[in-house]
C-alpha cells in the first residue's frame, strides 16, 4: 500500500496559483511535521506500506528546492523508522525528465517514481482540464510520430516536443522503450528501484486504441522490469472498471 500525499498546505499539482509551498518555510515545516505524524502512525507496517512524499511536482524551477525539502523530510521520517520505503518523483508532474534532477538517494530504502501518459495527446484527448485541449478532439493509436508532433504543436506549442525525440516512424513499443531507458539509466546510476506510479488512458479514447496502447506500454515495462500501478481503478475519467472499459477489460487485464 502506498500512502501518497496528493496535496499539502500551499501546494496542489493541478492549481498553478496555489504554489506558496516552495517559498514558504512555515508551510514546509507543516509538511515535515505531517510526515512525522504519518510515520509515527504507519511506519511500523513497513513490511507492506510505503510513503510517497508528494504527488507531481510541476515547475522545473522548483526542482532543487524540492530536493532540499525531500531530504529534510526523509531525515525526519528516518528518526522514527529506518526501513519504510519512501517514494520520490521529479518535476513536470513526475515525468521521466524530472528523474534526472533528483538527488542520489540517502539510503537503500528510497524508490524513484515516474508517471507515464505518453503521448499525452492520445491518453488525455478531449480532457477538459488540459489547457488548450479541444473538448471534441479524437485520436486513434498508434499513429505516426509526425502526426502526433504536428497536433501537439498546434495545441500546446513546443511543450511536448521532447516526447517525440524518437527515430521510429510509428509510435509503438519502441517509443516507450526509448523513454524508459532514460529512467533505467537513472536507476542504474543510483542503484535505486523504479516505480511507474501512474499510467492509463482517458475514457474518451476508442476502446480498440486503448487496448493497443496498454499492450505497447506493458511490453516496455516488462522488458525493463519496472513496477507499476495503472491510473485508475474506478471513476476519475480513467477508471478501468467503469462502463467504457467493460468490453475490453479482459484484454486490458492481460497487460497490467
Amino acid at each position: 500500500m502506498v500512502l501518497d500525499l496528493h496535496k499539502t498546505c500551499g501546494y496542489v499539482f493541478d492549481d498553478k496559483t496555489y504554489c506558496q509551498f516552495f517559498s514558504n518555510e512555515k508551510l514546509q515545516n507543516i509538511f515535515v511535521e505531517l510526515w512525522r505524524e504519518l510515520a509515527r502512525r504507519y511506519a511500523k507496517y513497513s513490511d507492506f506500506i510505503a510513503f510517497e512524499l508528494l504527488n507531481e511536482i510541476t515547475a522545473k524551477e522548483t526542482a532543487e528546492i524540492w530536493n532540499r525539502i525531500a531530504d529534510r523530510t526523509i531525515k525526519a521520517i528516518r528518526e522514527i523508522n529506518s526501513d519504510v520505503k519512501i517514494i520520490i518523483g521529479g518535476y513536470f508532474n513526475s515525468s521521466i525528465e524530472g528523474l534526472l534532477m533528483l538527488k542520489k538517494p540517502v539510503d537503500e530504502n528510497i524508490i524513484f517514481t515516474f508517471h507515464c501518459y505518453s503521448p499525452l495527446l492520445f491518453t488525455h484527448q478531449s480532457a477538459y482540464w488540459v489547457e488548450n485541449m479541444p473538448s471534441d478532439f479524437k485520436l486513434s493509436y498508434p499513429g505516426t510520430v509526425e502526426q502526433y508532433r504536428e497536433k501537439c504543436r498546434e495545441f500546446f506549442g513546443g511543450d511536448y516536443d521532447n516526447e517525440f525525440d524518437y527515430d521510429g516512424g510509428i509510435i509503438d513499443t519502441s517509443f516507450f522503450e526509448r523513454m524508459f531507458k532514460i529512467a533505467l539509466n537513472v536507476s542504474e546510476k543510483y542503484d535505486v528501484p523504479l516505480y511507474c506510479g501512474e499510467y492509463g488512458v482517458i475514457d474518451k479514447a476508442d476502446p480498440e486504441s486503448t487496448v493497443r496502447w496498454f499492450a505497447d506500454i506493458h511490453a516496455a515495462l516488462e522488458k525493463y522490469n519496472i513496477s507499476r500501478a495503472v491510473w485508475c481503478y474506478k471513476k476519475k475519467d480513467f477508471g478501468i472498471t467503469d462502463e467504457h472499459y467493460a468490453e475490453i477489460l479482459p484484454e486490458i487485464i492481460k497487460y497490467l
